[in-house]
């Protein structure tokens, strides 16, 4: 296979990346940080002020949920980093506060276009994203004010046969940056022993072809990997550097316990349905798990790419063990872009009376849309599931949300069935916005309208029952 690759220090990798160099990091979340890599990053930044003004690409941003110097809270310093393009920053709280503060430009877009760009030299085009923060005519992809004096133009609206898409431009790459769990010798990569199949083949191709440095971060090299589990060729790889492995992390499995999700997750697990293919998303959507029932046969799926399994929650969401079967990320964001799923089981933090959904910006949080929007795009049926009011007690169902990651538009035009599920109450969406379907059989009517800022279309059997009941 060539000849042995060539392995350097850290501190030599770190000298590769130049001022204002455009740098893509793989890995999801919690899984596959090259953390070292990025500590020394910040340490020569710190020291020498070297490399400055950098520009991150990243899918689903390296972090573990918390403001420690993890994955990217580690790079989470002004002008240090200039602008960043992800797809979903929840796990690096660190920088997304950066983002929501304004010192550093930012974009999100959804995860499925994100790696479809990694594939091509050319623009994606696509309905994805339309209506939606990603439409030119809303939000450009821009995630502060900021990030309005960037000169770069990731988005554009363009018609075709007379149908609205959205033109993506791809991404220059002058350093990827991944960690591997296996490297043999002469630089090949295998997966064998690594749980998620992130990105990191895809930002290795991309940087490949735009004539980019590939720095491979690993704490296991082997003498030779058998050719049949090489995943990543060694004629892609420019340098390996190897560590010890600093990043040792319990795994966590922890569903909140809480009596309002509990509620939730019981009401919306009535609209589970035998044999179906679903997607779970992270947060409440997580309290379904335990009402899905192996006899039933339900298919659960993860955008990090696993089918079935022990789904893990929390920190380590993405991650399943006894799976029936591992795809690459992109290859799961390509079958939910093809009609794929049944039912989509996703968190809201904000809904407009519209049936308009917010999970990506909001308050102080700068999250991004993740594989919300490849998602709903193209799923027969979303069943939303959140509760009526934040933890503030503020209402979520708001008269304007703060942006759109799901426009109802879509789903009304494809006739996609969807449902908002909170412990109070069940809403559905109509060609006239929302539509209270259901309350608790401990409230009223009011209870409901009095913790919300607009006043939904109400079914005729619910305004009957409360007229008896008087």
């Amino acid at each position: 296979m060539g000849d042995v690759m060539k392995i350097i220090t850290i501190e030599n990798a770190v000298k590769l990346i130049k001022d204002k160099s455009n740098i893509i990091i793989t890995g999801f979340g919690n899984h596959h940080i090259p953390n070292n890599i990025l500590l020394a990053i910040k340490n020569s930044y710190l020291n020498n002020n070297h490399p400055s003004n950098i520009n991150l690409i990243t899918g689903i941003s390296a972090g573990n949920l918390s403001l420690d110097d993890i994955g990217l809270n580690t790079l989470a310093i002004p002008n240090l980093v200039d602008k960043i393009i992800t797809s979903h920053m929840g796990m690096s709280k660190k920088m997304a506060n950066l983002i929501y503060e304004n010192q550093i430009k930012a974009y999100t877009i959804p995860l499925g276009v994100y790696l479809q760009l990694l594939k091509t030299t050319n623009n994606v085009i696509t309905k994805i994203g339309l209506n939606t923060f990603c439409d030119p005519r809303l939000d450009k992809a821009m995630a502060n004010d900021l990030t309005k004096q960037d000169n770069q133009e990731l988005v554009s609206l363009i018609n075709i046969n007379n149908q609205e898409y959205l033109s993506y431009k791809p991404f220059d790459i002058d350093i990827c940056i991944i960690k591997a769990s296996i490297v043999d010798k002469y630089g090949n990569i295998s997966y064998t022993k690594q749980d998620i199949i992130d990105d990191s083949y895809d930002a290795i191709i991309a940087t490949h072809n735009k004539g980019g440095i590939v720095i491979v971060e690993t704490n296991n090299i082997v003498d030779k990997i058998d050719n049949s589990d090489i995943i990543i060729p060694n004629m892609f790889i420019d340098y390996v550097i190897v560590v010890e492995d600093n990043n040792k992390k319990e795994e966590t499995n922890l569903i909140k316990k809480d009596e309002k999700r509990d509620i939730i997750g019981k009401r919306a697990s009535l609209e589970l349905k035998n044999n179906s293919i679903i997607n779970i998303g992270v947060g409440m959507p997580e309290s379904i798990f335990k009402y899905i029932k192996e006899e039933d046969n339900i298919i659960v799926t993860l955008e990090s790419g696993f089918i079935g399994g022990n789904i893990k929650t929390g920190v380590d969401f993405g991650l399943s063990t006894n799976y029936k079967a591992r795809l690459k990320m992109s290859d799961m964001l390509n079958l939910y872009n093809s009609n794929f799923l049944d039912i989509a089981f996703l968190g809201a933090a904000q809904v407009d009376k519209n049936g308009c959904v917010n999970v990506s910006k909001f308050g102080s949080r700068t999250v991004g849309p993740g594989g919300f929007i490849d998602i709903v795009s193209n799923c027969k049926k979303i069943v939303f599931m959140t509760t009526l009011t934040n933890k503030k007690n503020e209402a979520k169902f708001k008269n304007e949300i703060e942006q759109i990651t799901f426009s109802n538009k879509l789903a009304i035009e494809n006739n996609i069935e969807v449902l908002y599920i909170t412990e109070a109450c069940v809403f559905k969406l109509t060609q006239k916005g929302l539509l209270l379907t259901e309350i608790d059989n401990n409230l009223t009517i009011n209870d409901i309208l009095n913790k919300m800022e607009f006043i939904p279309n109400i079914d005729a059997s619910l305004l009957a029952k409360e007229r008896r009941n008087d």
